[in-house]
């Protein structure tokens, strides 16, 4: 019987797959889309610990989405064509300096992002190839620098190395 529930199992008779579903599997990600460590520290917590769990999420949720309208007004500004290139290094100073606080980027922004997006800029403004060396480019070059600098410095990058 215990051989034919298993091989009923595994060919996909016996056991509902509704009810297959809601069992915990070791390596796969919950179907909801719970935290089941989050409710696992809930059910050992008092009611006050978790109402004061929940509102710290919710001071962090907001505190993301404001940090996230901030860093993508400062990146609207900068990415415009108006914008002169002194201005865009001390917006890219700001967006530094926001990382360094938070310790990460605002969520929903990867670096990935801010790459693209410096690089049409870059070009947009001319400072392309040996630009790149002279003037206001190299400024800016060296702002980019920081910024990317900094990102890796929250984010760990600098731990891969050749061995």
């Amino acid at each position: 019987l215990a051989l034919g529930g298993v091989a009923g199992a595994l060919l996909g008779t016996g056991a509902a797959p509704e009810a297959w579903a809601l069992e915990s599997r070791p390596g796969v990600a919950s179907v909801d889309a719970d935290d089941d460590v989050e409710q696992v520290k809930a059910q050992k917590m008092s009611p006050e610990q978790v109402a004061k769990m929940k509102a710290k999420r919710e001071a962090f949720d907001k505190k993301s989405a404001e940090d996230l309208n901030q860093f993508r007004e400062w990146f609207t500004v900068f990415a415009n064509d108006d914008t002169p290139i002194p201005s865009k290094i001390e917006l890219m100073g700001k967006m530094q300096d926001m990382v360094k606080r938070d310790r990460m980027l605002p969520l929903g922004i990867t670096r990935g992002d801010i790459v693209k997006g410096v690089r049409s800029v870059k070009a947009a403004s001319g400072c392309v190839k040996r630009k790149t060396k002279e003037g206001e480019c190299k400024d800016l070059e060296k702002g980019y620098q920081k910024l990317l600098g900094q990102i890796d410095k929250v984010s760990d990058r600098q731990l891969v190395q050749n061995r």
